[in-house]
């Protein structure tokens, strides 16, 4: 069976920031980031995507990091054998 997995904490990692700071600056709930990260979301709204891409894109152009993708999000795998990871380009 096919899955998409968050990567979310790879990139707060790449980052250094903590899912605390990102819920704050996002204006999203902690839980929901914490969620995020542990693997217990089942599905998200683009909106939520869009807050959370647009946050680290802020944070990582101050910090010189370069650009956030959501491709650094997401991970695709197709039964467990092939992952298409478009992501970590920076």
């Amino acid at each position: 069976m096919s899955k998409i997995e968050i990567t979310l904490d790879k990139v707060l990692t790449k980052l250094d920031i903590t899912k605390n700071k990102l819920a704050v600056e996002s204006k999203l709930r902690p839980n929901l980031i914490s969620e995020m990260t542990e693997g217990k979301t089942k599905a998200i709204k683009l909106e939520t995507l869009l807050k959370i891409l647009d946050t680290l894109n802020e944070i990582s152009s101050k910090q010189g990091k370069g650009f956030i993708d959501i491709s650094d999000l997401l991970k695709y795998s197709i039964d467990g054998l092939l992952t298409v990871d478009t992501g970590s380009r920076n």
